[in-house]
C-alpha cells in the first residue's frame, strides 16, 4: 500500500483522453488517504475508482449514456461503495463504462472508447472497462464494477488486472443502476489479489483470507481445447505448476456449450428489457446501436422462454455444486481469445467472449480471474462454492502464475 507521503496517482478526465468521467482533486485524495492511515483503518492507503452507474455522493449516475444526461446528483453514496469509504479507501472518481453496462467490449461511440493499456489498439473490455483500466494503468489500487456475465471478470483479462464477482447476493447492490437483476452483483477489480480479499472482508465477508492452494483442482477439456492457442499453453503450464506443488488436478465435466449461452442469452435480454425497454419505445433516445438491438431483442422474448430459461439454470446449478463437493475449484481460461482489435467488428465476437464467464451469474457462483503475467494478458478463472475459499485460491494461484513467470 502507498506510504503515508506518497503522492497519489492522477488519472485522466475522459476529455483528455482518459477513463474518468468525475476526479476527486488529488489534494483531497492524499488528505483522505493520510487520515486513514493515522487511524490504521483496514483499507488505508487504497486508493479507489467507481463505475459510473454506482451512486457517488453529490453526482449523477452517467452510465457510460447520453440517455442519462439528466440524471440529477446523488444524495448519498451506494451502500457498497460507504462501506469502502469508511474502512479507509480513497475515492478518486468515477470511471466511464460500457453504455449502461449492456455490453463486454468496452465500446462506446457516446463516451468514447478507452485506451487498453496493457493490450494498445485492442478493446478494453466490458462494461467494467474504466474500473479495469484505472488499476491497469495506476490511478486506483481498487476499483468498484459490476458483473452480469462477466463484466468485472472479461476487462479484467483484457487490461491484466484482478477481477472478483461475489456470489450471488453478498454485496449490497441499493443505488446501483439494475441491468439483470437475477443476475447483477457488484465486483471489484484490483492490482493484487489481495486488496480483493481486504475489500471483501470490509463489504461483510467475514475473517481476514490468507492465500490458500487448492489440495483438488478441476478443469474442462472442452474450455481448454477451445482457447487460443497462447491462453492454451498458459492453462497447461499453469497446471502443471500446480501439479508440481502436490494439487491433485482432474478433468470434469463443467456446463460449457451453447445452451448455458443460449440460457444466459435469454435471461439477461429479458431482464434489461424489463429494465430499460422503455428506451426503445422512442427512436429519439441517443441509444448506442448495439445496446439499442439488444433491448429489442430482449423486447421479443417471449415470456414462456424467460421462465424454460429459469428453470433450467436451477439444475445448472445444481450440477455444478455437484462437481464442486468433489474438487476445490474449477479453474479455466476468464476468456478464451486475446483482447480483439479496435479495428476488428468486435460486436460479433461477443458469444465467444463471454464464453467462460456468464456461467458463474447463471448459477450465482463466485469467480476470480486472475492475470497472466505475460503480454499480450489473458485471465485464468477460478470458481469455488464460496466467496471465500474462491479468493484464497485466487490469491495462490496469483504467487505460482508470479514465480513460474507463464
Amino acid at each position: 500500500m502507498p506510504e503515508d507521503d506518497e503522492q497519489p496517482r492522477q488519472g485522466r478526465a475522459l476529455e483528455q483522453g482518459g477513463v474518468y468521467v468525475h476526479r476527486v482533486d488529488p489534494a483531497v485524495v492524499h488528505a483522505e488517504s493520510a487520515r486513514a492511515l493515522q487511524r490504521r483503518l483496514p483499507l488505508a492507503g487504497l486508493v479507489l475508482a467507481v463505475k459510473d452507474n454506482i451512486a457517488v455522493a453529490g453526482q449523477p449516475i452517467g452510465a457510460g449514456s447520453a440517455t442519462r444526461a439528466a440524471a440529477p446528483a446523488e444524495p448519498c453514496d451506494a451502500p457498497v461503495l460507504a462501506r469502502l469509504r469508511g474502512a479507509g479507501a480513497a475515492l478518486a472518481g468515477t470511471v466511464t463504462m460500457h453504455e449502461l453496462a449492456c455490453g463486454v467490449t468496452g465500446v462506446n461511440a457516446f463516451a468514447g472508447t478507452p485506451a487498453n493499456p496493457a493490450a494498445p489498439g485492442c478493446v478494453p473490455g466490458g462494461s467494467s472497462s474504466g474500473s479495469a483500466i484505472a488499476v491497469a494503468e495506476g490511478s486506483a489500487d481498487l476499483a468498484l464494477g459490476t458483473d452480469t456475465g462477466g463484466s468485472c471478470r472479461i476487462p479484467a483479462a483484457f487490461c491484466g488486472v484482478v477481477g472478483f464477482k461475489p456470489a450471488f447476493g453478498s454485496y449490497p447492490v441499493e443505488r446501483v443502476l439494475a441491468l439483470a437483476p437475477s443476475l447483477d452483483c457488484v465486483g471489484l477489480l484490483a492490482r493484487e489479489a489481495r486488496h480483493v480479499a481486504a475489500a471483501h472482508r470490509t463489504l461483510g465477508g467475514g475473517g481476514a483470507i490468507v492465500a490458500e492452494l487448492p489440495r483438488r483442482i478441476g478443469y474442462s477439456r472442452a474450455q481448454a481445447e477451445a482457447a487460443h492457442p497462447v491462453i492454451g499453453v498458459r492453462l497447461e503450464q499453469l497446471l502443471g505448476a500446480v501439479s508440481a506443488l502436490g494439487c491433485e488436478v482432474v478433468e470434469v465435466r463443467w456446463p460449457h456449450d451453447d445452451d448455458v449461452f443460449a440460457i444466459g442469452t435469454t435471461i439477461f435480454l429479458a431482464e434489461a428489457a424489463a429494465q430499460l425497454g422503455q428506451l426503445v419505445a422512442d427512436p429519439s433516445h441517443p441509444l448506442g446501436e448495439d445496446v439499442r438491438a439488444r433491448l429489442q431483442t430482449g423486447l421479443g422474448i417471449p415470456a414462456v422462454d424467460y421462465i424454460s430459461a429459469s428453470e433450467q439454470r436451477v439444475a445448472l446449478r445444481r450440477s455444478a455444486l455437484a462437481v464442486l463437493a468433489e474438487v476445490d475449484c474449477v479453474i479455466g481460461p476468464t476468456v478464451p481469445i486475446l483482447a480483439p482489435a479496435l479495428s476488428d467488428d468486435v460486436a460479433v465476437r461477443t458469444p465467444e467472449i463471454v464464453a467462460n464467464t456468464r456461467f458463474a451469474n447463471i448459477s450465482g457462483l463466485p469467480a476470480i480471474s486472475i492475470p497472466s503475467p505475460q503480454r499480450p494478458p489473458s485471465g485464468v478463472q477460478l470458481i469455488a462454492a464460496e466467496d471465500a475459499a474462491t479468493i484464497a485460491h485466487g490469491i495462490a494461484i496469483e504467487a505460482v502464475l508470479a514465480g513460474a513467470g507463464h
